[in-house]
């Protein structure tokens, strides 16, 4: 057997928080909810930022292919026609070919 020294790290638990000592369970309850909410919040709008810019990325892949397409045919390459061909809003089909001339794509 190994003998356990104490640590500082094991004061903080698994989501970052300090443990909970000297409560009655009443204010225990009230303070694991409150840590559960907040918790829930960061987690939240971790996921949410990674599924907006996985949105995000597809959006700029369907414009970007769209642009390659019309480019091959020799069209012009126009808000409306990336619009049509990526099936994006018009504000996104602007954004993205903008950025694709900024690049040097266009």
């Amino acid at each position: 057997m190994s003998v356990r020294t104490y640590h500082k790290d094991w004061e903080i638990g698994k989501m970052g928080f300090k443990k909970i000592k000297g409560l009655d369970y009443y204010k225990y309850k009230e303070e694991v909810r409150k840590r559960q909410k907040e918790a829930g919040k960061e987690i939240g709008s971790k996921n949410l930022k990674k599924y907006n810019e996985q949105k995000m990325n597809e959006t700029k892949e369907k414009v970007y292919k769209a642009i390659e397409e019309l480019k091959a045919k020799n069209e012009k390459v126009t808000i409306m026609k990336v619009k049509e061909l990526a099936k994006v809003s018009k504000t996104s089909a602007s954004k993205y070919i903008k950025q694709a001339k900024e690049e040097g794509i266009i």
